[in-house]
């Protein structure tokens, strides 16, 4: 397993915007070579990553692949990367090199979200 790469640290005013789009969005994450997976909404979404709410805990530091359904006009997408920390209360993935066009799905989707508050 890769190591998680480490994100330049940000502030408020470099930070690319979070939205909250709980009950409009969901996922689904896997361990990469495990098979063990959790699902459930997203609460927050980024192009560095997202919150959610799910059905249980993975271990923090594990690389995993993310499949976000967007049950709408937009294709459900796939993204790798790192469970940041999980507890009960969530679950924090960190994306890895994202592609042109799923960069672009999810700078669609959350725009969406600034613009309806």
């Amino acid at each position: 397993m890769r190591p998680r790469p480490q994100k330049p640290v940000t502030t408020p005013e470099t930070r690319t915007p979070r939205v909250h789009v709980q009950a409009r969005v969901t996922c689904h994450i896997e361990l990469a070579g495990t098979g063990e997976a959790a699902g459930g909404p997203v609460l927050n979404l980024s192009p560095g990553g997202l919150l959610a709410s799910v059905d249980r805990v993975l271990p923090p530091d594990s690389e995993c692949e993310v499949r976000l359904i967007f049950g709408g006009d937009l294709p459900d997408v796939r993204v790798s990367g790192w469970v940041v920390y999980a507890n009960q209360n969530g679950l924090a993935v960190q994306f890895d090199h994202l592609t042109p066009v799923t960069r672009h799905t999810i700078e669609r989707i959350t725009a969406r979200f600034v613009e309806t508050g």
